[in-house]
C-alpha cells in the first residue's frame, strides 16, 4: 500500500483528467492495481465523511424556504429551492456494453447531475449513469423524482 499523500494526490488526479489508470499508475510510480485500490478507497471514505456531515445533503424546511425566498425575491421565480444542471464525464472506452456509454456528442461519458442552492452549494449529485441516457430518464431514476413523487 502506498502512503495516504500519495493515495490522496492519485484520486484527485483521477478525478480531476480523464486519465486511465494505467497512465496515472505510471505518472504517480505505483501498479494500476494499487492506482485502483487508492481511489476506490479515498472516494469510499469521501462518501462515508459526506454521510457523517451532510455536506451534500437535502435541505432541511428552513435552508428550502431560505432558498426559495432568494429566487423570488431576486430572478422572481416563486418555489425553487435548487437548480439543476447535469455534465457529461468523459471516460475510457468500457470494455463492457460501450455503445451504451456514448453521448449525444459521440464520445464516451457517465453522467453527472447535481443540484445547487442560491449559494451554489451541492444540495443533491449523483454520478456514473451511461452517457447514452436522455436527461428525461436520467430524473426519472433519481432519488429527487422518488422525493416528488411520493411528497417529501
Amino acid at each position: 500500500m502506498i502512503l495516504l499523500e500519495k493515495q490522496i494526490l492519485t484520486t484527485l488526479w483521477y478525478l480531476a483528467y480523464t486519465e486511465c489508470f494505467r497512465s496515472i499508475a505510471d505518472r504517480f510510480d505505483v501498479s494500476h492495481k494499487t492506482t485502483w485500490k487508492a481511489v476506490f478507497f479515498i472516494c469510499k471514505y469521501l462518501l462515508r465523511i459526506n454521510r457523517a456531515h451532510n455536506i451534500i445533503a437535502w435541505p432541511t424546511p428552513n435552508e428550502a424556504e431560505r432558498t426559495a425566498s432568494f429566487f423570488e425575491e431576486k430572478p422572481r421565480f416563486p418555489g425553487v429551492i435548487g437548480c439543476v444542471d447535469g455534465s457529461h464525464i468523459p471516460i475510457a472506452k468500457p470494455t463492457r456494453y460501450p455503445n451504451s456509454y456514448i453521448n449525444r456528442k459521440k464520445y464516451h461519458s457517465v453522467l453527472l447531475p447535481g443540484i445547487c442552492n442560491e449559494k451554489l452549494e451541492f444540495i443533491d449529485c449523483y454520478a456514473g449513469e451511461a452517457g447514452s441516457i436522455h436527461d428525461s430518464c436520467l430524473f426519472r431514476r433519481s432519488k429527487v423524482y422518488k422525493k416528488i413523487i411520493d411528497g417529501i
